[in-house]
């Protein structure tokens, strides 16, 4: 089976070129940088990766062509009651239209925040996540692994991003 120009078949005897593919995450807990302001995410691991890298906020492509990006957020808040968080995507410091989901934590309960957007990326160009909440207090949080083998939970990133180039 063959998947556009760039994967070809092992039995075919020729040499597969993986399509660039990424995962992302971070092991860190992030706070909005206060009520109604534009806060930066940021990773700070490459779970795996191929022709795609992570500069702090920013993931880059190598390669040009129209990519699938998928995040989750492990989003977080102290104050109590019910609170709003906005997150969307940014394409090369730009705002991608369409992007954005609002999220309400409800009485200092954990809720995880999944967004999924097909964008074209020319070899070079980042795509970069950021949240705005009212809540001084809003998290994407990061939890550690817990629990005694063979009981035991791995941990809770505050975000994982993984983008593939689909075409």
């Amino acid at each position: 089976m063959s998947y556009g120009s760039q994967l070809y078949p092992y039995w075919l005897g020729q040499n597969p070129q993986p399509l660039p593919y990424g995962s992302f995450s971070s092991t860190q807990s992030q706070t909005v940088s206060g009520a109604n302001v534009t806060t930066i995410m940021t990773y700070n691991n490459t779970d795996a990766a191929s022709q795609t890298y992570n500069s702090g906020s920013r993931i880059y492509v190598q390669a040009t062509g129209v990519y699938r990006v998928l995040s989750s957020v492990q989003f977080d808040t102290t104050s109590g009651g019910s609170q709003r968080v906005t997150y969307w995507f940014r394409k090369n410091g730009t705002n991608i239209a369409n992007t954005a989901s609002t999220f309400t934590i409800a009485n200092n309960a954990e809720n995880v925040g999944t967004v999924e957007i097909i964008v074209f990326l020319l070899a070079g160009d980042y795509v970069e996540l950021v949240m705005q909440s009212p809540d001084t207090n809003m998290t994407a949080a990061y939890f550690a692994p817990s629990g005694v083998a063979p009981n035991n939970i791995p941990a809770i990133p505050s975000i994982i991003t993984v983008l593939q180039k689909i075409a």
